[in-house]
């Protein structure tokens, strides 16, 4: 389950996603222009996916990324397609 809202004090966008195993994670949402960043945790953290809108609109293509142990940085692509239903 996932809540999705804007939180006054910090004039962001947030959302908290917990499963069944009692995870519950927080996450900051940004959309500029065509660039939407979420980070995992608060806006700037070091674990992030970036992905950009193509022109239709209903495609975005990016990936997240997060630091690995040896001081690099790993993560994975992905392509997101808004589906009409």
């Amino acid at each position: 389950m996932e809540y999705i809202g804007f939180d006054e004090d910090t004039q962001t966008l947030r959302s908290h996603a917990m499963d069944n195993r009692g995870s519950n994670f927080a996450y900051t949402w940004e959309l500029d222009g065509d660039t939407l960043t979420v980070w995992f945790g608060d806006e700037g953290f070091d674990t992030y996916l970036r992905s950009f809108f193509g022109d239709d609109g209903d495609t975005a293509t990016g990936g997240w990324r997060r630091p690995t142990g040896d001081g690099g940085t790993g993560g994975y692509e992905a392509t997101m397609t808004r589906i009409y239903g």
